[in-house]
């Protein structure tokens, strides 16, 4: 067995950056789709059912195997299986760049979604390696900020790219992307960084163990609730503006970017508001709160198109507190030490599930009741629920002190 390293006196920041970036690269697999669906649905000819599940692959792969991923990872080491994930995620790029029809180009997203999620649950291990512990809390709050940050670039990007290339060169343009930061990964990021564990086995006590923790199954489900809220709005966001304010495609599509691209202010935000002594529990209430209120004020037709968009904003920007304060907690939960993978598979877990089920549900309710004032039958209770999970958390954490 590799010993692990010990704890450094020092943020190792050089290596943080690119750790950081690893994230954000394959996160490009997500935001690069949004824009060529256009494109995509004119080749193969896709219905809307075939375009959600080339968007949604991603969530399925995270929502059936968080967990046990993250378990692989802490098993045959973090930054093996980084660089392993990151090499398939741009191969897959490759691969579906070439895809004949759009049965291989979903095979191709399926594989981008294994190579995404064997990635990003191993970075967090590689980040607490590098991080001294005064600054744990700040940097994992910074690690949350990935997948915001990547899906924005890309939503902002594939516009302007698109007009100079087809989506197959957007496809490849990434997959190069993620080729040459795993490349950085592997020099920089020292072997031995975390040590693995071929003794921990995948049994089902293991998982069994985890799945019966109370911190872990309380992050991921805050997570999920917060995740459904969150894409309740964001997804329908550009729909709402060309329907109810009048704005033209192009210009609503940069707007829900802008919209997307503001949680990575909260994110950036969460380790420093737990860094000044606000606990887990107050800074998810709080603005849970802020998005409970967000949520209706977006959907009702009383408020000013202004109004409306701000509130959209603010939901984003506030809500991205949620998730780099959920991050954070993961060393602070975790089974032990050598399972930070294995939580952060459950946090990613459910957040896929939040993410699956919050556009479908909402989609439901306002198609039943014909108006998009009803979304909020959605978005309330999932802020509601947010908050009483939020609470257990707490309390969880009050009684383990």
């Amino acid at each position: 067995m590799i010993a692990p390293s010990p704890l450094p006196a020092k943020t190792a920041w050089p290596r943080l950056i690119v750790l950081f970036s690893a994230g954000v690269a394959v996160a490009f697999q997500i935001g690069k789709v949004p824009g060529a669906l256009p494109m995509l649905s004119v080749e193969f000819g896709l219905s809307l059912f075939l375009a959600g599940w080339v968007v949604s692959v991603f969530n399925a792969i995270s929502a059936g195997g968080g967990a046990l991923f993250g378990a692989t990872a802490d098993r045959f080491g973090h930054r093996r299986v980084a660089l392993s994930g990151m090499t398939l995620c741009a191969a897959s790029g490759v691969f579906g760049a070439y895809a004949p029809s759009a049965e291989w180009l979903l095979v191709s997203r399926a594989l981008e979604g294994v190579g995404f999620l064997l990635t990003v649950v191993s970075i967090p291990p590689l980040i607490l390696a590098q991080t001294a512990v005064r600054d744990r809390a700040k940097v994992m709050g910074l690690w949350g900020a990935y997948m915001p940050v990547g899906m924005a670039t890309l939503l902002f990007a594939s516009g302007p790219l698109l007009e100079i290339m087809d989506w197959r060169g957007l496809w490849l343009l990434t997959s190069v992307l993620i080729a040459a930061i795993a490349l950085f990964l592997g020099v920089i990021v020292p072997r031995g960084s975390v040590a693995k564990n071929p003794d921990q086995r995948l049994s089902m006590d293991d998982m069994r163990r985890l799945l019966t923790t109370p911190g872990p199954v309380l992050l991921a489900v805050t997570f999920s609730s917060y995740a459904a809220q969150f894409l309740a709005v964001m997804s329908f966001l550009p729909l709402l503006l060309v329907e109810r304010a009048g704005i033209d495609t192009a210009d609503a599509a940069m707007l829900g970017a802008v919209a997307v691209a503001a949680n990575a202010i909260g994110c950036f935000l969460s380790g420093f508001l737990l860094d000044r002594g606000l606990t887990r529990s107050q800074v998810i209430v709080a603005t849970s709160l802020v998005m409970a209120v967000c949520g209706v004020v977006t959907f009702l037709d009383v408020f000013a198109f202004p109004v409306r968009y701000a509130s959209a904003l603010l939901l984003s920007a506030a809500g991205g507190l949620i998730p780099g304060t959920l991050f954070a907690g993961t060393p602070v939960h975790a089974p032990s030490e050598r399972q930070v993978s294995s939580v952060n598979g459950m946090l990613l877990q459910g957040a896929a599930l939040g993410l699956l089920v919050g556009p479908p549900a909402v989609g439901f309710i306002v198609t039943a009741a014909g108006t998009w004032q009803a979304a909020p039958l959605f978005t309330l209770p999932a802020a509601v629920l947010t908050i009483l999970f939020a609470v257990m958390l707490g309390r969880l954490e009050r009684l383990s002190r």
